[in-house]
């Protein structure tokens, strides 16, 4: 189990900071701030946090994913490359979100 803040968490325009994008948690409690550029195109902020609102689905959605290649990579050896490919990618992915090297 990783050290974050539980999700799910979500993603609103901030009324009290403007231009930006407030991540919350269950509680209404702020995950993080997303600020918009004005330069930047128009979508990449809300898009950004978006991203950032999913990250606890994706990280659940990964090592799941992960347990379940492992499973199948013992079962079936002509796909052990690609799947031990995958594996490596999952690996990664985790390892950033929980803050510990691959």
């Amino acid at each position: 189990m990783t050290a974050h803040t539980p999700g799910p968490w979500s993603a609103e325009p901030n009324p009290v900071f403007g231009p930006s994008i407030r991540v919350t948690d269950e509680q209404d409690v702020t995950v993080a701030t997303v600020w918009v550029n004005p330069l930047d195109p128009k979508a990449w902020g809300a898009g950004n946090a978006r991203l950032i609102a999913a990250a606890p689905d994706l990280l659940e959605a990964v090592t799941l994913l992960q347990a379940a290649l492992t499973q199948y990579r013992l079962r079936d050896v002509k796909k052990r490359y690609s799947l031990c490919v995958a594996d490596a990618a999952a690996s990664a992915a985790i390892a950033k979100a929980e803050g510990r090297d691959a």
